[in-house]
């Protein structure tokens, strides 16, 4: 005669179900926040790559103009500020430079440069970066351009 399966093992096994699944989604909640975290990582990486591309592309067009504050009037995408002190490049969220007046497409990054020092023939600027909702620049970078007075020869 066939012994009635007891219902404590049934119960045990139903116990130690609900604990394995209780892991499991306790374990990919874990993977989904990190997951989210390293996508928020790289998009801000590449931001920042991006930005530093742009200020120094933007530097090297400095360093080769012969009078860096008419390169900045003359600039694709320039808009001058504050009376020549600033000067302002805009970029979409793709980092496309936007043209000067362009009101259609709200900028998500600007490049700003700001004239620090001049004189002695060393031209000093600071370019910073921003991003829409910041206040603060993500990233600064430093430039100075010899600029030799005029009809002298630069070696």
């Amino acid at each position: 005669m066939e012994k009635p399966r007891s219902s404590s093992k049934s119960s045990l096994f139903l116990l130690e179900m609900i604990i394995a699944i209780l892991f499991l989604a306790v374990a990919a909640a874990v993977c989904m926040r990190l997951f989210a975290q390293a996508h928020v990582t790289g998009a801000e990486s590449e931001n920042l790559t991006r930005a530093v591309m742009a200020a120094q592309s933007l530097t090297e067009n400095l360093k080769a103009a012969p009078a860096p504050e008419e390169w900045l009037v003359t600039a694709p995408g320039a808009r001058v500020l504050r009376d020549g002190e600033l000067w302002e490049f805009c970029y979409s969220a793709d980092w496309r430079l936007l043209a000067a007046g362009d009101a259609e497409t709200a900028p998500a990054f600007w490049l700003q440069v700001r004239e620090t020092d001049s004189g002695g023939g060393l031209w000093q600027a600071e370019t910073a970066v921003y991003s829409r909702g910041g206040a603060e620049p993500f990233l600064t970078w430093p430039c100075a351009v010899y600029t030799a007075p005029a009809g002298s020869r630069v070696p």
